[in-house]
């Protein structure tokens, strides 16, 4: 009788309020980041002409791929093996900083690279841009937050760094600095300054263990073991966003910076709408580790995909109605023509919420590999789908193929959960 009162009490099978509550907090605070964001393409989109406009939001989607790239699936990872073990915690942050700090450098001398070798204008400021995710390397901080499933500090720091983006790079443009390299110097700096920021208060929040705990070759074993664990998650990471941005490269050399706006303006909408899926995968991930140690996964896992497919349902079905309207009134009468992509896009929209719970309970599971296969399918669907569709149907094709992708990963990702988890 004693050893079964030793053991801890499974966590609950519904959602926990924590995750409901840290859900609702990352939306809110991610919604506003998305309103600043938006409300800047919106000046951009009216003070720049549309190819400039196109410039500026390649270099979002390139930004936003090395973030993925740099992460290398260490965030993920930290969490899978510390989650319920501050020794772990601390030994996987260390060795997630030593990759980050790899993989950051690889970003920035690779994008300056490029961009030297381009001659593209501005290439200097570009390229000093590029090198913001070094600071990654300091957020992985951070991570102890998002362990707790407490976001109340990284929201209050993303949204003041969102709010001055806003202010700083709105009143550039309006006070006549049409400068896209040097707009984007200024977008990168407030995102390195709110990383530095977390890691200084997230410092004070870390475990602390005494180092006669931690064998003196933990450092060199435990960045091997990550690596090990984290190549899968990393190579899913980065064929989730290359099949999320690629189409930016084939709209750009097969149609022309010009079309590439036209389209970014629909796939701006897109990304804001997919956040609350995101946001609530990521909060739920610590407790969907949980719920699989506990044998509880599935059925954890249908209750939070059927919830998410609820609201991606509300919440697609009044911008379906009012896509034009809605392009016109945030962008301008010459994006009207980006309604038929947001009608693709927001299709596949849908398909993100009804499956990034399945596929966030097959990392929870451990199945990195498959995770990272499924991302790769995509990828494959994706390409694919760009090279044959855009020739013949403008950017109407990569929306398309976005949506193609985005049904691939939703259902391989139940069937495999249902079958092999």
């Amino acid at each position: 009788m004693e050893s079964d009162h030793s053991q801890p009490p499974p966590p609950p099978l519904g959602i926990p309020w924590k995750v409901c509550r840290a859900t609702s907090l990352l939306f809110l605070g991610r919604q506003w980041g998305a309103v600043c964001t938006a409300l800047i393409l919106a000046v951009l989109a009216h003070e720049l002409p549309i190819s400039g406009f196109g410039r500026f939001t390649f270099y979002l989607a390139v930004f936003a791929f090395f973030d993925g790239f740099v992460d290398f699936g260490t965030g993920t990872v930290t969490l899978q093996r510390g989650t319920s073990n501050e020794e772990h915690f601390l030994a996987a942050l260390g060795a997630a900083r030593r990759v980050r700090a790899v993989t950051a450098s690889c970003a920035g001398l690779f994008l300056g690279t490029c961009v030297l070798h381009w001659a593209e204008g501005g290439a200097a400021w570009i390229a000093l841009a590029g090198f913001y995710p070094l600071t990654r390397v300091f957020e992985a901080s951070a991570l102890c937050f998002q362990r707790s499933i407490a976001h109340g500090v990284p929201v209050l720091v993303r949204s003041l760094s969102a709010t001055l983006r806003l202010v700083s790079i709105c009143g550039l443009a309006l006070g006549g600095v049409h400068s896209v390299p040097l707009l984007l110097l200024v977008h990168a700096s407030w995102i390195a300054a709110a990383n530095l920021v977390l890691h200084r208060l997230a410092r004070r929040h870390l475990p602390r263990i005494g180092d006669s705990t931690i064998p003196l070759d933990t450092p060199r074993l435990a960045t091997l073991t990550l690596l090990r664990t984290a190549f899968p998650l990393a190579l899913a990471g980065m064929f989730q966003q290359a099949y999320f941005y690629v189409d930016n490269l084939f709209v750009r050399s097969l149609l022309g910076l010009e079309e590439l706006g036209l389209y970014n303006a629909a796939a701006r909408i897109f990304s804001w709408l997919v956040l609350v899926a995101a946001y609530a995968t990521s909060a739920a991930l610590p407790w969907l580790v949980r719920r699989h140690e506990a044998g509880g996964l599935r059925a954890a896992t249908a209750r939070l995909g059927l919830c998410l497919s609820g609201i991606g349902v509300l919440a697609v079905a009044p911008l379906w109605l009012h896509d034009e309207t809605i392009l016109v009134s945030v962008f301008g009468n010459a994006y009207a023509g980006s309604a038929t992509s947001l009608r693709w896009l927001l299709g596949a929209a849908i398909c993100v919420f009804a499956g990034s719970g399945f596929l966030t309970a097959i990392i929870a599971a451990g199945k990195n590999w498959t995770a990272a296969m499924i991302a790769l399918a995509a990828l494959i669907v994706n390409v694919i789908g760009n090279l044959l569709w855009i020739p013949h149907m403008g950017i109407e094709g990569a929306a398309a193929a976005t949506f193609a992708s985005e049904c691939t990963v939703c259902i391989t990702s139940i069937l495999i959960l249902q079958r092999h988890v």
